[in-house]
């Protein structure tokens, strides 16, 4: 094992959320070290593929208020690394439900943003390969679209290294010692580093890192099946007319049906459900029944909203979601050991608004101000820690 390297801050896991915590250190002038137990690229956990949707409406104000600022730090990030990530594809939001358009209308009109609440009439004149039920009903958000997620993720790791940051890839934490109020050591296989502070983004593996700091959070750990379907004819559902489609949950179906338009392989529309089955992420690769299951009734849900799709997957992926109860993040710090932060269960949202949590999360790790509340992501809203 080799001499101890001493940092202002290590973050631990360089998906999306490490990466962009690790940036925004770095960017600050901060000695940071970003530690990832495999060797990157990788496609282990939640950060990989070719696209995200970005979208500035939810029923929850605390993410649709924190999307602005996210809009203009990937504009920032793109800038800086001369490179797009964002294609402004348009998202319609589909549901039976007219109560729950019309918040989703709310939101936008709040936030000063243009929308448009359509018929299903009107949603299938202008997009004759939708298919549509009678009783729903959609709102257009011309403003979001796709984040081209493996290329973000390596945009903010090489800024992260051009701003003086370090990269340890391959290198699995065996053990996190906090030994003062002012100072952590980690140890991996190969190397021990000590920091004033330490950054928890570990998505599907944070329980794991947490159990032995005597933390038990609430997070459900589910493995993912993103599908790609044909297009039965070249064209019908290209990103260049064709928006990205999310379907809301109903009484008859746990989570939402999300699609993004054909771009990422040519003639494969991506079509998925925020569904999966509980897994561990270190058997991620195990067969299972729940994904067959799950891949049946996607297969099921675009026969009828996606005629023009073959009903059979060409392309059938994993990912891990990391979840908590309501379905929010956790950005707080450790209620025993307070110069370590946690961020987790970003799953299904966190990906967009990556740029202000790497920020928030970076202000907890820095004792800096924080420009927004973090009541709804706090720790003790679930469970005192077992001390």
């Amino acid at each position: 094992m080799t001499a101890v390297e001493d940092f202002r801050c290590i973050v631990v896991g360089a998906g999306v959320e490490g990466s962009a915590t690790a940036y925004q250190l770095a960017r600050r002038g901060v000695k940071t070290l970003l530690l990832e137990q495999f060797l990157l690229p990788h496609s282990r956990g939640s950060s990989h593929g070719q696209t995200r949707i970005i979208r500035r409406a939810y029923d929850e104000m605390h993410f649709s208020a924190m999307m602005d600022e996210a809009y203009n730090e990937w504009q920032s990030v793109e800038e800086a690394s001369k490179t797009k990530l964002l294609t402004k594809t348009g998202l319609l939001t589909i549901s039976a439900d007219l109560d729950k358009i019309r918040r989703h209308e709310s939101v936008l009109n709040s936030l000063n943003m243009a929308n448009e609440v359509l018929t299903a009439k009107q949603v299938q004149e202008r997009y004759p390969g939708l298919g549509v039920s009678q009783q729903e009903t959609a709102c257009l958000d011309p403003d979001a679209g796709t984040l081209r997620a493996d290329t973000a993720v390596r945009c903010l790791q090489d800024l992260f290294v051009k701003y003086g940051g370090i990269i340890r890839d391959g290198e699995n934490v065996i053990t996190i010692v906090p030994e003062s109020g002012t100072k952590v050591r980690i140890e991996t296989a190969n190397s021990v580093y000590c920091a004033q502070s330490a950054v928890l983004c570990a998505g599907p593996w944070t329980s794991k890192l947490l159990a032995p700091l005597n933390l038990v959070l609430p997070l459900r750990v589910l493995r993912i099946t993103p599908c790609y379907w044909s297009e039965k004819h070249e064209g019908m559902y290209s990103f260049k007319h064709f928006p990205c489609v999310i379907e809301l949950a109903h009484s008859g179906r746990n989570g939402d049906m999300y699609s993004l338009p054909c771009k990422e392989y040519p003639g494969l529309m991506k079509v998925c459900w925020h569904h999966g089955t509980a897994a561990d992420p270190d058997k991620r690769d195990v067969s299972s029944a729940g994904a067959e299951r799950d891949v049946q009734a996607i297969s099921q849900y675009i026969a009828f909203r996606y005629p023009g799709l073959e009903t059979e997957p060409s392309i059938v992926e994993t990912c891990m979601y990391t979840e908590t109860p309501d379905l929010c993040f956790i950005l707080d710090r450790h209620p025993q050991f307070k110069n370590i932060v946690i961020g987790a269960g970003f799953s299904g949202t966190g990906f967009k608004l990556a740029p202000v949590v790497g920020k928030i999360l970076a202000s907890l790790a820095l004792n800096e101000h924080i420009n927004y509340s973090l009541k709804p992501f706090s720790i003790g809203r679930f469970t005192k820690s077992h001390l």
